[in-house]
């Protein structure tokens, strides 16, 4: 029994030093991603560059469903790739016979697995990963985006019925595919409440268990996604619309944003806020600031009030919310009810 609570206790060492490494690596590797973004050189030091090379090799067969380790994986694989392109001038094709040394062939190898699988995650999602299957949605959908440039030739409009049937034949190829996002445009230009509504649901489902449409990049916002968020609260189901959301969609919405999507309305994001110019975008935050109030419309219509509660804890005590509320005479009825909530007394008189 001894043995038992020994061997149990190594294992569980193993496990938290395993996550605290990983940790330390992810803060590495988004810093690297910073320099990119602000478009800085940045050299790898030879710890680093051994540390990379290690967790690609280590995770050559990661799992698309492991969303934070595959990020960091086709990070690392891009990465890499680079590097090995810039010392041996070598590309996909030719890398064989172009990288002389053993090693770094196999590394080169890897990096190519693990990217093809990053750049190519929704069909790798959709087809539980099988190489085959993986191939020939692949080849569906270059198909399909041939047709679609047919169609835009002979008739350029965008949001057509043609168009609308091609995007959703190739969302039947493939449940996880970009066409989601352009799909909810024509939806929302054409009216279609309802398709729109159950597409972007669906989305948000998806999102907590099979796909990740949140991230872009290793920990970063899909700016599209949040827009899409966003409009799908204050516009196409604002406070000003009929319902047409069942109490259990309210919920599911709610405890997605209270959960996994809380980034979703963090109004300092990028999708907000633009940390160059030190700017916030107003015109997206009052959209967000929109989004929010319909969204505990909808909680308290459908007297879901601790859902209500903890989403305007969570949401509305951030001090931008709080000063567009406070300045925006459009927002007053809800100002009113605000300012009665414990926690918001304070507001009462600050002007």
């Amino acid at each position: 029994m001894k043995k038992q609570i020994f061997v149990f206790i190594c294992l569980l060492c193993f496990a938290v030093t395993s996550a605290y490494a990983n940790g330390e690596y992810e803060q590495k590797i988004r810093k690297i991603e910073q320099y990119g973004k602000e478009r800085r050189e940045f050299a790898l030091d030879y710890n680093l560059e051994r540390e990379m090379e290690n967790f690609l090799i280590d995770n050559e067969n990661v799992s698309v469903r492991d969303f934070r380790k595959m990020r960091l994986a086709g990070f690392t694989s891009d990465v890499i790739r680079r590097q090995l392109n810039k010392k041996y001038g070598a590309i996909e094709k030719n890398y064989e016979t172009k990288i002389a040394d053993e090693r770094e062939r196999r590394l080169y190898k890897i990096a190519l697995k693990v990217w093809r699988k990053w750049n190519y995650r929704e069909f790798y999602a959709c087809k539980n990963e099988d190489e085959n299957a993986v191939k020939q949605s692949i080849e569906k959908t270059r198909e399909t985006r041939r047709r679609i440039a047919e169609l835009l030739q002979k008739n350029d409009d965008r949001y057509s019925d043609d168009m609308i049937k091609i995007h959703e034949q190739t969302l039947d190829e493939c449940r996880f595919s970009p066409v989601a996002l352009p799909l909810l445009d024509i939806y929302r230009s054409r009216g279609m409440r309802e398709k729109y509504n159950n597409l972007i649901l669906k989305l948000i489902s998806d999102d907590q268990v099979n796909y990740d449409y949140l991230y872009d990049g290793i920990d970063s916002t899909d700016n599209s996604f949040v827009l899409a968020y966003v409009e799908f609260l204050a516009d196409v189901n604002g406070k000003q619309k009929k319902i047409i959301l069942s109490k259990e969609q309210v919920r599911m919405v709610a405890e997605s944003l209270l959960t996994k999507e809380q980034a979703v309305f963090n109004m300092h994001s990028a999708t907000f806020y633009s940390p160059e110019k030190d700017i916030y975008y107003n015109s997206i935050v009052y959209d967000g600031v929109r989004a929010l109030i319909s969204m505990s419309a909808l909680l308290r219509e459908y007297k879901l009030d601790d859902l209500d509660d903890k989403f305007i804890n969570k949401f509305f005590k951030d001090d931008l919310v709080i000063n567009t509320l406070r300045y925006d005479q459009s927002y007053e009825d809800f100002w009113k009810y605000l300012i009665q909530r414990p926690g918001f007394e304070k507001n009462r008189t600050a002007q």
